[in-house]
Parts: C-alpha cells; structure tokens; sequence
C-alpha cells in the first residue's frame, strides 16, 4: 500500500501537459521569450548599400611584342609618346572606355630587352613614313569592372583594322590584348629591313605571313564612388 502513494505522488510533481487555453483564462505560454534573439538579415541582403560610382580613363599605356615564330624569339616593348582623346566620365569602366582615342609616335618604341634587340626594332619603326602615326579608336566596349571586351580600329602604316581585344583587372589597371597579324597592315617592306638585322637570310612572304604582334594596352584609370 505504500508503494502505491509515493507513485501516486511522484507522479503529481511531473508538470501537466499542454492543454488548449480556456477563453479568459490568460495563457502561460503566449509570454515565453527565446533564449536567441533572432535578427532579421534577409533585408539587409537583398537590398546591399547602393554607391554611384564614375570611372574616367587617365592613361593608356600601348605595349607591343613581336613575335617570330621561325626564329622562336620574341622583343617586347612599349610605347613612350602617346596622346588621349575624348575622355569621358562613365558609370561603368566599360562606358568610360567607349569613344575614346589614342595617337602614338611609333619612333617613341621603348625596348625591354637588349641594345640588339632595339637595334632590331628601330629598323621596323624607321622604315615606317613619319607622318603615318599609330592609332587607335574605341568604338564600342562591354562587360564588368573586372573583365569584358572593347572593339578597336587600329591603324597602322595607313590602314585600319577592326578589331576585339578582352580585358582583364590586373592590380589597378586594366589590360586589353590581342595577338594580331602584321600581313593585314601591308608592312613587307617593313619586315624585311628589320629581317635583316635579325641576319636572316630568308626575308621572304614566309617569313612576313608568320610574324605577328601582341598588342596590348594597358588602362590606368581612376574610380569615385559617392
């Protein structure tokens, strides 16, 4: 018999389960707060701080290697004497490039490499008529602050070339280049002064066919954000 009571009692300490509230009796249960407090951070995400931002081209840069794929060698160098046109402000890097302009002294060549090599080089640039400068027109761009592309017209030896160089964030510039045959700008007599200095013998349309240029330029530019 008292076995059965101190069950019995036991069992009146253990708490009720949950009965549905009678109307107007107050709940226990509507005030019960959560230990964690719970922030709501989905509106934050969806709607991140806005910023308007202008970009605006400050430099450009041309670098030019030539490749000889016969010979398996390669000169590198850039340009020292280049003009900016028509410089704008965008919203975008790739609506502050379009429109813009560039000429370029091709007697401003700066070698990266060897007195040899500058010797080689300068007899491309010299055989070239001073008053046909190198240019460059942006007609066109598009894509991120990171990467995109730009439609040029390149002119070189008095002839226009249309062409679409990618671009890529490198640092704090951007770097647009394309590897671009010399045949479409009609430069053998060019090319066969400069084969010349590099003794070779054969300076045939071989030879011209196969040398190529990677044209690269090279954007400084500036970002202002508000």
């Amino acid at each position: 018999m008292l076995g059965f009571w101190f069950i019995v009692a036991c069992q009146s300490d253990a708490p009720s389960p949950y009965k549905e509230p009678t109307p107007g009796v107050p709940n226990p249960y509507m005030n019960i707060k959560p230990d964690i407090e719970i922030l709501d951070t989905a509106t934050e995400e969806l709607n991140p701080p806005k910023y308007n931002c202008l970009y605006k081209i400050e430099k450009v840069t041309p670098k030019w290697k030539f490749i000889f794929p016969l010979q398996k060698k390669s000169i590198s160098g850039s340009f020292a004497a280049v003009q900016l046109y028509s410089t704008r402000k965008g919203t975008s890097f790739s609506e502050s490039l379009t429109g813009i302009s560039s000429i370029i002294e091709s007697a401003s060549f700066n070698i990266e490499n060897s007195i040899k090599d500058k010797t080689i080089v300068n007899s491309f640039f010299s055989a070239f008529d001073q008053t046909q400068k190198i240019t460059i027109n942006i007609f066109s761009a598009s894509g991120s602050s990171n990467s995109g592309a730009i439609k040029i017209k390149l002119g070189i030896n008095g002839i226009k070339n249309s062409y679409v160089l990618p671009y890529f964030k490198k640092g704090e510039q951007m770097i647009a280049q394309k590897e671009i045959d010399l045949s479409d700008f009609q430069v053998q007599k060019q090319l066969e002064a400069m084969y010349k200095k590099l003794n070779t013998q054969d300076a045939s349309k071989k030879n011209a066919k196969e040398t190529k240029i990677e044209f690269r330029i090279v954007f400084t530019y500036s970002k202002k954000c508000s």
